[in-house]
């Protein structure tokens, strides 16, 4: 048990690790561009992407560029809703692995399977948990939508 446990906290740490700010620009065409942006100057914005394997760098007049976002804190609502989806599903499987495990631990007297069983079952709560914030913060996102003259309005 405690080796699932540490195994779990270093692959949690590891992924934390690897995630890396991305910049988001949006243009006036509705087009979303994942980037890193290089350099924000008067007329123009440099941005880097990774194309496959090699990265591309490329220049956008200020005239074709809505917003831009430096390190993407922002995630729409619908972000908001697949992403609480996906832990949700994470979280309702690994209760039913837990369970199972509890049940089958319980009919064969071992205690070792009870005890990861609760194990999966704790780990699925968290994920639960994380499903419900996740709703949250799109619930609030949503109530920044204000539908004016037949157009969506989000006011950041």
């Amino acid at each position: 048990m405690k080796r699932i446990i540490f195994a779990i906290l270093i692959f949690s740490a590891i992924s934390s690790y690897s995630q890396n700010d991305v910049d988001v620009i949006f243009l006036k065409n509705g087009t979303r561009l994942e980037c890193t942006i290089q350099k924000i100057q008067n007329d123009s914005i440099y941005i880097s992407q990774f194309s496959k394997k090699s990265m591309i760098t490329t220049t956008y007049p200020r005239n074709m560029i809505a917003v831009y976002l430096i390190n993407n804190h922002y995630t729409t609502p619908g972000d908001e809703v697949l992403k609480a989806a996906g832990n949700f599903t994470a979280g309702i499987s690994l209760f039913v692995i837990g369970g199972t495990l509890g049940v089958v631990g319980y009919n064969d007297s071992n205690r070792e399977l009870i005890l990861a069983g609760a194990g999966f079952i704790g780990v699925g709560s968290l994920f639960l948990y994380n499903g419900f914030a996740s709703m949250r913060r799109a619930g609030k996102k949503f109530n920044k939508v204000q539908l004016k003259n037949d157009r969506l309005i989000y006011k950041l």
